[in-house]
């Protein structure tokens, strides 16, 4: 997690305890200029997906369509003010959360969490590609191995398991 310096909340007691401990399992470094730790992880080849309520952009498409399963920096906006435009325009891609009915977004921890979540189905699901790509090679070809033969899945680390 990359933090700014100056004006964002500190990572204080109350903080981590809201966390339930998952703070506990982050790497947080805190930078003075967040364009140019951006930058920086760009030159780490590493993509730059800005979260942006904002539909003007030509750039921008639904977070469900975009492809999470690579090397990539989720950046979240303030509240309310969403991105600041240095930033949007540091930002490789922008995915938005389309929204329904009379809410025009999410505040900012929901719209994360709705994004990793995402990305983390997206990365499981690759996973489970390549596992049963490599149970299709390894083991006879005729149902003999995988779920649908009995044989339970690895359990994962990470969410759901």
């Amino acid at each position: 997690m990359v933090l700014t310096e100056r004006r964002s909340a500190p990572l204080s007691p109350v903080a981590v305890k809201a966390s339930a401990g998952a703070s506990e399992h982050l790497r947080i470094a805190r930078v003075v200029n967040l364009a140019r730790a951006l930058e920086e992880l760009k030159r780490q080849n590493l993509w730059i997906i800005g979260l942006d309520a904002n539909p003007d952009e030509s750039r921008i498409c639904d977070y469900d369509q975009f492809d999470l399963t690579g090397d990539c920096v989720l950046v979240l906006g303030r509240e309310g003010a969403g991105l600041h435009e240095l930033i949007r325009r540091s930002c490789d891609y922008l995915l938005r959360i389309p929204m329904a009915g009379g809410v025009s977004s999410l505040n900012v921890s929901a719209a994360g969490a709705v994004v990793l979540y995402e990305a983390f189905r997206q990365r499981r699901l690759a996973a489970r590609r390549v596992q049963q790509g490599a149970e299709d090679r390894v083991g006879p070809t005729a149902g003999g191995v995988g779920p649908a033969a009995g044989v339970k899945p690895k359990k994962q680390k990470g969410l759901g398991s």
